[in-house]
């Protein structure tokens, strides 16, 4: 298993609780042109589309996992201790 594929899935992990909880979150990420965006809501989906994985909030906002910088105050960075 690769250090993305880890990385990945113990980032989706932590996502998943998220949903199973149906707690809200809020999502600091980065639009195709690398500007930061913030969405809130109920994490609804985790799934993989063109070879990319991505998260759906119940307000429909799709965003891929890659470009996620921070949820609820944990830093996707934080997830690089774990490899």
């Amino acid at each position: 298993m690769g250090r993305y594929k880890l990385l990945s899935s113990l980032f989706s992990g932590k996502l998943e609780t998220f949903a199973a909880n149906k707690t809200p979150c809020s999502i600091i990420y980065n639009d195709e042109d690398n500007r930061q965006k913030h969405a809130m809501g109920l994490i609804v989906d985790l799934f993989e589309r063109d070879n990319k994985e991505f998260v759906k909030l119940d307000n429909g906002v799709e965003i891929a996992l890659g470009s996620i910088v921070n949820v609820d105050g944990i830093s996707a960075v934080n997830f690089d201790n774990y490899c």
